[in-house]
C-alpha cells in the first residue's frame, strides 16, 4: 500500500516538475525573431552580439545544449531558427528531452521509410504528456533533413526501476552532495515544503533527474556529428545538470550552453554562456 501511494505520489511530482517548466506564449515564427524582439548576451561579459555572430560562435563547440522553457512558442521558434542555422555549417544530431531513448528504433523505421508528416507523430512515438503542436515544426525541420533524431530520455520502465531502487549513479563533478542538495531544492521549492515530507520520494526525484542527465549527456558524448540538445532550462543549468554529466565522461569534446528567457533576466555565467532574452508575448 505504501509503495503504491509513493508512486502515485511520484508520478504526480514528475507532471508537476514537467507543468512547473511549461510556459505557453503566443505564436511567433522563427523569421519574426530580430533585434527589436530578441537579444543575445554573452553571460560572463555582459556583452550584446549579433545573430551571425551568435551561430559563428556555437560551430566552434562540438556540443550545444539549448535551455528552453517548455511548450513555450518563442522558445521553440528560437531553437527552430538556430538548428536551421547550424544545419547549414554541419551535420547535427538533435538530441531531444521529449522522446525517450526507447524510440529510437521508432524514429530509424520512420526514417528509413519516409514516413509522412501526417504520419510522423505516431510513427516516432511521440508521448502524448509532451503537446506535439508546440515541437512539430522543430521536429519536422530535423527528421526531413540529413540531421539525425535521437531521443534522450530515460523510458517509464527505466523510471520505474530507478525509483524501486537502482545502483548509484558513478561520477565525481555531477553527483557531490552539493549538487543533490541544489536539485532537492528546487524540487522542494517547485512543490512547496508541505508537498513533499517523505524523504524517500524526495531521494528518488532526484536519482530520477540526475539519470535523465547521464541519458541525456551520454548521447551528446557519443554523438559523430555536431550535438544539439533541445530540453529544459532544469537540465542544461551548468551548476546541476547536462553539463556536468558531459565532463564527468572525461571527454575532449567541447561544450557550450544557451539558455532561453526573457527580458529582465539577470545572465549568469554559472548557468549558462548565452541568454537570449526575448520580449514578453505572454
Amino acid at each position: 500500500m505504501l509503495r503504491n501511494l509513493m508512486k502515485f505520489n511520484l508520478v504526480f511530482c514528475l507532471s508537476f516538475i514537467f507543468l512547473f517548466f511549461g510556459c505557453a506564449a503566443s505564436k511567433i515564427s522563427p523569421e519574426s525573431l530580430n533585434e527589436q524582439n530578441l537579444r543575445i548576451i554573452n553571460t560572463r561579459t555582459k556583452a550584446a552580439l549579433n545573430y551571425d555572430k551568435f551561430i559563428n560562435e556555437l560551430i566552434k563547440y562540438d556540443i550545444v545544449l539549448i535551455g528552453e522553457l517548455h511548450e513555450n512558442k518563442a522558445h521553440q521558434a528560437a531553437e527552430l531558427k538556430i538548428i536551421n542555422s547550424l544545419k547549414k555549417y554541419k551535420k547535427l544530431d538533435v538530441v531531444f528531452e521529449m522522446i525517450s531513448s526507447d524510440k529510437q528504433a521508432k524514429i530509424d523505421t520512420a526514417k528509413a521509410t519516409g514516413v509522412s508528416k501526417n504520419a510522423l507523430e505516431n510513427a516516432i512515438g511521440w508521448s502524448k504528456r509532451w503537446d506535439y503542436a508546440f515541437y512539430q515544426d522543430l521536429i519536422e525541420s530535423v527528421f526531413y533533413s540529413d540531421a539525425n533524431l535521437i531521443g534522450g530520455n530515460l523510458s517509464k520502465g527505466e523510471i520505474d526501476t530507478i525509483f524501486n531502487g537502482a545502483y548509484p549513479l558513478n561520477g565525481h563533478l555531477s553527483i557531490t552532495d552539493e549538487v543533490r542538495n541544489n536539485i532537492k531544492k528546487i524540487v522542494t521549492t517547485m512543490h512547496g515544503k508541505d508537498e513533499i515530507k517523505d524523504e524517500r520520494l524526495l531521494e528518488a526525484l532526484v536519482q530520477i533527474q540526475q539519470y535523465k542527465d547521464r541519458r541525456m549527456a551520454d548521447k551528446l558524448v557519443h554523438s559523430k556529428n555536431l550535438a544539439v540538445l533541445i530540453a529544459g532550462k532544469f537540465h542544461t543549468d551548468k551548476n546541476i545538470g547536462v553539463p556536468l554529466h558531459i565532463m564527468d565522461f572525461d571527454t575532449d569534446k567541447k561544450f557550450i550552453v544557451v539558455t532561453l528567457g526573457y527580458e529582465g533576466e539577470e545572465p549568469n555565467p554559472q548557468e549558462a554562456d548565452f541568454i537570449l532574452l526575448f520580449k514578453d508575448e505572454k
